[in-house]
């Protein structure tokens, strides 16, 4: 669902499966799935915005336990793609207005919408990135290299950002769902990254924390980094599913919703 053929919107009841939007940038992969099991509506929603060399993702995560969690992310999109619509200024400022509207969206739904969202821009070569909550921003080269990666704005997450733990110790944490920022909280605090130098095998990533919650951040540079991105963000689903249900290793797997998306430039 878009507002224009510039803007795909994809809100929660939306996603499912994986799908490729074309963009003048290269391909966008879309992974979009439900938790195992639930039977409602993903409360994860998603957007792309695209014209000629600007490239804008979001991902927004309604908080699980409230009950407009789902609307929240939901309003949260469609007040940024509306903005990224209107045409007024540039887009760093259509970028700083959508913000500002987003979470004035999720206020009006009331004290039990609350959501995270994660939002890029990509102009220039060069990526800049803004979010509230625990939805993760990673970008990382062809070798592997991590350029960027976003703090989780929970308890163990920004232990893990000071050094105090590992991020699979802040994954094992059993904390590490509540979060410390994010649209419909009374004080939303926006981090804002960037910019970063953005090369032509560099790949950018956006995901939930279904996604961050499961794999380490080597295991998803691993099946991204190299070969065609469709290809690697399909065995990521695969790996993640499998994941979910496991308790070995250092955290115990999170059946959850989760959205992803991944561009790499052509």
């Amino acid at each position: 669902m878009g507002a224009s053929e510039r803007t795909l919107m994809l809100p929660r009841a939306e996603l499912q499966g994986v799908g490729r939007v074309d963009t003048p940038r290269g391909p966008v992969i879309v992974w979009g799935a439900r938790r195992p099991g639930a039977d409602r509506p993903s409360e994860d929603s998603a957007l792309i915005h695209h014209d000629g060399d600007t490239l804008v993702m979001a991902v927004a995560d309604g908080a699980g336990g409230h009950a407009l969690g789902g609307e929240a992310s939901e309003a949260a999109v469609r007040a940024i793609a509306w903005t990224l619509e209107s045409g007024e200024g540039d887009i760093r400022d259509r970028i700083r207005r959508a913000r500002i509207e987003a979470v004035d969206a999720v206020a009006r739904l009331g004290e039990e919408a609350i959501t995270t969202v994660a939002l890029t821009l990509i102009h220039e070569n060069e990526v800049r990135t803004w979010h509230a909550g625990d939805s993760t921003i990673l970008l990382t080269g062809q070798r592997g290299r991590r350029k960027l990666r976003t703090t989780d704005h929970t308890v163990p997450g920004l232990e893990a950002a000071a050094g105090r733990m590992t991020l699979d110790e802040a994954r094992a944490h059993e904390e590490r769902h509540l979060l410390v920022n994010a649209l419909g909280t009374e004080e939303v605090g926006w981090e804002t990254v960037g910019p970063v130098p953005f090369a032509a095998r560099d790949t950018l990533l956006l995901a939930t924390d279904g996604l961050f919650d499961n794999l380490s951040d080597d295991e998803i540079v691993a099946f991204v980094r190299s070969g065609p991105l469709e290809d690697g963000i399909r065995a990521l689903v695969e790996r993640n599913h499998a994941r979910m249900f496991e308790d070995q290793g250092p955290w115990p797997g999170k059946p959850d919703d989760v959205v992803v998306l991944a561009h790499r430039p052509t």
